[in-house]
């Protein structure tokens, strides 16, 4: 579940540049919200491109880790070994806070391309994509965020 959140996550927000889209429409996806919503120019488009290459270079090696670990785990269904397995838990458990970790500096790194004018956008945004990320729906406890003065 883990690995899928984050290949989604890692899917949407690198866009498709791969496949024409049929009778010529742009893909609709995170990357291309957030540059709508936050009318970046042309220079903000080139560094919020490079921030996605980075992110998906540090997602795509953390992925790797994970694998190679949970490989190790579920081969001790058969070697039954405690330590080894609670070792395996324990790896895996600071992987993913560190996927965590790369998610929230990612839109951390986002925000700071981001002018004082496109700020209000950017809050408006996150709340957007943690819909989007979480299938439409609102995170529990979410309240409307209070007007800013």
């Amino acid at each position: 579940m883990v690995l899928l959140n984050a290949a989604t996550l890692v899917f949407f927000l690198n866009g498709n540049h791969h496949r024409p889209r049929p009778h010529g429409r742009q893909k609709v996806g995170p990357k291309n919200i957030v540059i709508e919503k936050l009318s970046f120019n042309a220079e903000q488009i080139a560094k919020y491109e490079q921030l996605i290459t980075e992110h998906r270079v540090a997602i795509n090696r953390n992925d790797s880790l994970m694998l190679a670990v949970r490989n190790g785990l579920y081969k001790q269904l058969v070697m039954q070994d405690s330590t080894e397995i609670e070792l395996q838990l324990y790896a895996i458990g600071k992987l993913q806070k560190e996927v965590e970790t790369l998610h929230f500096q990612h839109f951390q790194e986002l925000r700071a391309i981001c002018s004082e004018e496109q700020l209000p956008a950017f809050e408006e945004l996150i709340d957007e994509l943690a819909a989007f990320f979480n299938g439409g729906r609102q995170p529990q406890g979410k309240h409307p965020r209070p007007p800013r003065h």
